[in-house]
C-alpha cells in the first residue's frame, strides 16, 4: 500500500549551520504537495554537548560554560538566517531558560538524560520550522512527544505502536495544507516525561 505521506529525515550534519538549513528549504520545496513530514535531529554535535552537560551535572562539575557554548552556537546560526526582530530569537532563548530546570537530581540518571539531551531536537526543529515559514513554505511545528507514545524505559523508549498509530492518524488533516516539522529520536511516556529512543533511534 502506498504511504499517505512522505518522510524526510535530516541528521545533525544536514542542519549544522545556516548554509545547511537553507539547503533543507531547497530540498523540501519541490515536495510541498506530497504530504511531507520533515524529521530533524539536533544540530551538529549538540547531542554530544548536552551529554557533557548531563555528565558534568551528575559528577558535580561546572556545566554553565557548556550550556553557554551550545546557546552561542544556536544564536550564531539564527543570526545568519533571520532579522534580529524575528520571533525565533525569543523561542530559542525560552528553550535555554527552561534547560536548568531539567537538571533535577530527584530524577534517575536515565530519566534526567532524556529530559536534557532531547532539547537538541527541540532547538533544531524550532529553527528549521521558522526558517521554512520565512521562506513562504507552509509549515507546522509538531511536538513528537504528543504522537510517538512510549513506555518509560528512558534512553531506550519502547514505542507503543497502537497508541502511536492512533495519534499519527490525527495529523493527516494538517498534511493536507502544511508540511510538518518534528523531532527525531524523541517520544513521550504516559507519565508525562520525555523519552528518547536510543542514539540514532
Amino acid at each position: 500500500m502506498k504511504s499517505p505521506f512522505h518522510v524526510f529525515k535530516f541528521g545533525g550534519a544536514s542542519v549544522r549551520n545556516a548554509t545547511a538549513i537553507r539547503n533543507v528549504a531547497y530540498i523540501v520545496r519541490p515536495y510541498l504537495e506530497k504530504h511531507l513530514v520533515v524529521v530533524v535531529s539536533a544540530m551538529g554535535k549538540t547531542t554530544n554537548a548536552l551529554e557533557r552537560v548531563v555528565n558534568a551535572f551528575w559528577t558535580g562539575k561546572d556545566y554553565d560554560a557548556e550550556i553557554a557554548s551550545i546557546r552561542q552556537y544556536h544564536l550564531e546560526v539564527i543570526t545568519e538566517l533571520f532579522p534580529v526582530q524575528h520571533l525565533v530569537f525569543e523561542i530559542i532563548e525560552n528553550e535555554f531558560r527552561s534547560l536548568p530546570s531539567k537538571l533535577d537530581k530527584s530524577l534517575t540518571a536515565d530519566q534526567l538524560y532524556d529530559q536534557v539531551v532531547s532539547q537538541g531536537e527541540f532547538l533544531a526543529t524550532r529553527i528549521v520550522a521558522e526558517f521554512l515559514l520565512s521562506q513562504g513554505i507552509e509549515t507546522k511545528w509538531i511536538d513528537a512527544r504528543e504522537f510517538i507514545r512510549t513506555d518509560d524505559t528512558y534512553r531506550e523508549g519502547k514505542v507503543n505502536w497502537e497508541r502511536t498509530a492512533i495519534k499519527v492518524e490525527s495529523l493527516k488533516p494538517i498534511l493536507e495544507k502544511q508540511i510538518i516539522v518534528t523531532q527525531g529520536f524523541v517520544g513521550g511516556a504516559e507519565n508525562g516525561f520525555t523519552t528518547t529512543l536510543g542514539r540514532e533511534g
